[in-house]
């Protein structure tokens, strides 16, 4: 049986309104969203895998 991990997001507020920044960026808005969510989590959130 596969092991399950759960991550915990310490500052998800944080998250959110860069997200919501990037899908009002002209730049951003024909990325797909596999491309925003990889623009997204490769800044250095503080992300803690359990």
């Amino acid at each position: 049986m596969a092991e399950t991990k759960k991550a915990i997001i310490a500052n998800i507020e944080e998250i959110y309104k860069f997200a919501a920044k990037i899908k009002t960026m002209p730049e951003c808005q024909k990325l797909t969203s596999e491309e925003k969510l990889k623009i997204i989590f490769s800044y250095p959130f503080k992300i803690e895998i359990i």
